[in-house]
């Protein structure tokens, strides 16, 4: 999925099929050939859907309206270097 463009310009549609959950993480795993995120990264999260991604990054940041809440790190250690489930990770953020 890319952003799709007329010309030089981005029209502001998506070229291919758009991606949530889980499959956000894995297109961010091809494009940046990685199995774990950068160290530092950080997301945005406006919807239930982008909690994978919100998992995967070191820190995340909840959006709604014109709030943004932060959110604490997941301490992978606990977690054998794997994510928590979707329950867990809304416990943490």
């Amino acid at each position: 999925m890319r952003v799709a463009s007329e010309g030089s310009q981005c029209s502001g549609r998506l070229d291919g099929a758009n991606c949530k959950r889980a499959k956000k993480v894995e297109v961010m795993r091809r494009l940046l050939d990685a199995v774990k995120p950068p160290e530092g990264s950080i997301a945005y999260r406006d919807s239930r859907s982008d909690l994978p991604l919100r998992c995967w990054v070191d820190r995340g940041y909840l959006v709604t309206g014109s709030c943004v809440a932060g959110c604490r790190s997941i301490d992978r250690t606990t977690t054998g270097g794997r994510n928590p489930s979707t329950q867990d990770a809304d416990a943490v953020a």
